[in-house]
């Protein structure tokens, strides 16, 4: 992602490290379904 303006410029960018046990799997799925399952259980949610 790039995001530019007159006063500046930023980037940011996510590579994906596969999981030594499967590695057609990302680490970051695991993250991702905790973090989706606990969106469902909380009480209140703020944003996206």
């Amino acid at each position: 992602m790039t995001i530019r303006s007159d006063s500046g410029e930023a980037k940011m960018s996510i590579a994906n490290i596969p999981s030594p046990d499967n590695p057609r799997t990302g680490r970051i799925v695991a993250n991702s379904v905790i973090a989706t399952l606990q969106r469902f259980t909380a009480p209140l949610t703020v944003g996206s």
